[in-house]
């Protein structure tokens, strides 16, 4: 009786691991993307509502302006509407960022912002999610285009 495996044999369980081994790294690069793109989402709303509470703290008025480049968008929060002298900022990285004004205006005496619109953040993929605010109901908050995606609701 002989003992071992044949050629065969370690060709099929070499390729099957190989095919296993394939998806798993599909999956896990699919997985950093969405992580990715959920930090970046939650920055940019960190920002916004840190934003309007300093701005009610000061009891002045504050513009949070964006300034876009070929590999991030800055954000940089200041107390004119020119964004000159900033005294605060953070950048975006590998995130692409469609935003609907230039600046957000907060108001420092009512608290909350004033206008409305969203900035839509998405990468390779094809994934979105939004963050949203509203003036009359100075609500601020994230949502997905696409219906329970990355376990947001939908817009």
């Amino acid at each position: 009786m002989q003992q071992g495996f044949t050629l065969l044999e370690l060709i099929a369980v070499t390729s099957v691991l190989g095919l296993l081994s394939l998806i798993g790294v599909q999956s896990y690069s699919n997985y950093h993307d969405s992580q990715r793109l959920k930090l970046a989402t939650s920055q940019v709303y960190s920002a916004l509502i840190s934003a309007n509470s300093l701005a009610y703290a000061k009891r002045k008025d504050l513009w949070l302006s964006f300034e876009q480049t070929q590999t991030n968008t800055v954000f940089k929060l200041s107390d004119n509407t020119e964004g000159l002298n900033p005294f605060s900022y953070f950048a975006i990285n590998d995130v692409s960022l469609q935003l609907t004004s230039e600046s957000i205006h907060f108001d420092g005496y009512r608290g909350g912002v004033l206008g409305n619109g969203s900035i839509t953040l998405s990468i390779e993929t094809g994934e979105q999610l939004k963050v949203i605010y509203h003036q009359i109901s100075g609500r601020i908050r994230v949502c997905s285009p696409v219906r329970g995606s990355l376990g947001y609701a939908a817009c």
